[in-house]
């Protein structure tokens, strides 16, 4: 895992590599059957990658006049490497929200007075609840593409 900052976008990128023993169409059927079955969009399939995307995009911001996006994408790429075939997925969560809404908390308790201060902890805890939650959502789509037969 590592943070990624790209133009407007704030975020935690995780990514996995391993070997896999099942043919490319047969791999590339069980990871669009996943994404689709959690209601992921494909927005690009090719022979050896599909990528995809679950978020909000080009919402127009009037009083600032660009698009800001919150984006949780991600990409299944097959790469075959000296006769061995091995699945890497990326995944990148925004977090961008979460930061305003910390930094803005943390504003509050200090102009307000520190009884805003548990709302702090409470919202830092759920926020990184909700990270390892994706993380482990991730792992489960991974495992489910490599492993069909287990499920």
């Amino acid at each position: 895992m590592k943070l990624k900052v790209k133009e407007l976008f704030i975020g935690l990128e995780f990514k996995i590599e391993r070997k896999v023993d099942l043919s490319q169409e047969l791999l590339l059927e069980h990871i669009s059957h996943e994404l689709k079955k959690l209601d992921y969009e494909i927005i690009k399939q090719s022979a050896d990658m599909i990528r995809f995307e679950d978020g909000w995009n080009n919402v127009h911001n009037t009083y600032i006049g660009y698009h800001w996006h919150r984006i949780d994408n991600g990409s299944f790429e097959i790469v075959k490497t000296n006769g061995e075939q091995s699945l890497k997925f990326l995944f990148s969560v925004s977090i961008y929200g979460v930061i305003l809404a910390v930094l803005a908390l943390f504003g509050m308790s200090w102009a307000v007075g520190y009884e805003v201060f548990p709302f702090v902890l409470i919202f830092l805890v759920l926020s990184t609840v909700r990270g390892m939650g994706i993380k482990n959502k991730m792992n489960e789509i991974f495992n489910a593409v490599t492993r069909p037969e287990v499920n």
